[in-house]
């Protein structure tokens, strides 16, 4: 997003949009007990520490009437999951969810792809031609971004406020899901 590719201040103006006013220290990433910043979600502590994390953040961002709008794309798989699971628990009627789709999947591989330059380009993919063993080029002609709406479970209010009110934050995500599962299956 930023440093040498910058391709954040690229798609401001590119697509001549407002600046989003996002920063780097406004990421946040998963650190161990140490300290250290977890790399990546490679045990079952860091996946742990990352739901833990992406939790914390949906709380902070859901105590008011702001509307949250958590996308899906990018990242690891397991991430996005531990963030729909998240806003599932935490989310309102006003938060959304969402995912990007490309017009051509083609893109999706493509390391050289942020999103479709002006004027459009001829980008080699990361998938080899058979005959030629050379890069595949393709034309970002016609390529379009899609924001494609999730549909998720909101369990807040079914849940009630004072589950997720009385949440201990060095508890896990999975024990408010475990907990959430229990609320719902408990007999009247």
């Amino acid at each position: 997003l930023w440093g040498q590719a910058d391709q954040l201040a690229r798609l401001v103006k590119t697509w001549r949009l407002p600046d989003p006013g996002l920063r780097p220290a406004d990421i946040r990433v998963p650190a161990a007990p140490g300290g250290e910043e977890d790399e990546d979600a490679h045990s079952v502590e860091a996946l742990d520490r990352m739901g833990n994390l992406m939790l914390k953040t949906l709380l902070e961002c859901c105590d008011d009437q702001t509307a949250v709008h958590v996308s899906l794309a990018g990242g690891r798989k397991t991430m996005s999951y531990l963030a729909g699971l998240a806003l599932s628990l935490v989310g309102r009627a006003q938060d959304r969810l969402s995912h990007v789709v490309l017009s051509d999947s083609r893109f999706e591989r493509c390391k050289a792809f942020y999103f479709p330059p002006r004027p459009a380009a001829t980008l080699d993919l990361d998938t080899l031609d058979r005959a030629s063993g050379k890069p595949l080029r393709l034309s970002t002609k016609g390529v379009q971004v899609n924001i494609v709406d999730v549909v998720f479970v909101r369990l807040r209010e079914l849940l009630g406020e004072g589950m997720v009110a009385e949440f201990d934050n060095s508890q896990p995500l999975t024990a408010l899901a475990k907990d959430a599962n229990a609320a719902m299956f408990e007999p009247d």
